[in-house]
């Protein structure tokens, strides 16, 4: 039995290139971004036989990061039948209300730092990290609703959303403190991968912040 859940977050987009604050807003793939979906769209197509589910944030971003990749799949892995799409609300972005759209220049320093270095303080208007890992054990609990009880076999989920929801994500799947999740780095079309080997969903960590299919590597290798 194995459960492999493989989290990815979006291409560069316009907004990362400018360092300006995104959250709920939205703003297109850069053409860099463009190209490190692409890499990864090859390199699963390549490297994975199969895939059960597929979410996604409702956020344009994220939807156009989909596309290349299932792009990818139709054009160079036509034995692989993709399920369908599966937008999820809870996948979304943390809200960064105020600051929403603008550059990190435009933002009082101090009260970003503290935001970052606290998950209980709130983006003005928007919310905290506690909430977006309150939200990530929402998804948690909705995805394994979806798994028949007894299971046997694998089962492979792809979700692609956002820097911080996958930081929160992170804290939310190893029963980790929401600081755990502040602290660590994740990169633009980076593949976080986590698994299980029962039912009790305890999940480890396999990869985090994997980029190596930008030079050739397979985030995706047996576990």
């Amino acid at each position: 039995m194995l459960f492999d859940i493989i989290f990815i977050r979006h291409g560069e987009t316009e907004f990362n290139r400018e360092w300006r604050m995104q959250g709920r807003q939205d703003s297109p793939l850069t053409a860099e971004g463009r190209a490190q979906v692409l890499a990864l769209g090859r390199t699963m197509a390549a490297h994975l036989s199969a895939i059960d589910r597929w979410f996604i944030s409702p956020l344009g971003r994220v939807r156009e990061t989909s596309q290349i990749l299932r792009e990818c799949f139709e054009r160079e892995s036509g034995a692989i039948a993709l399920p369908q799409e599966e937008v999820h609300d809870r996948l979304v972005e943390i809200h960064c209300g105020d600051f929403e759209g603008r550059t990190q220049q435009e933002i009082d320093a101090d009260m970003l730092t503290r935001i970052r270095k606290s998950p209980a303080m709130r983006y003005p208007g928007g919310e905290n990290m506690l909430e977006v890992v309150d939200r990530a054990r929402e998804f948690l609990d909705h995805w394994k609703a979806l798994i028949p009880t007894p299971f046997a076999g694998e089962h492979r989920t792809v979700v692609i959303s956002h820097g911080n929801f996958i930081r929160a994500m992170m804290a939310a799947i190893c029963d980790l403190p929401p600081e755990a999740g502040i602290r660590a780095l994740l990169h633009n079309a980076a593949v976080c991968r986590f698994i299980a080997r029962d039912q009790d969903y305890f999940f480890r960590m396999v990869n985090w912040n994997d980029r190596s299919h930008t030079h050739g590597g397979n985030p995706f290798g047996p576990v």
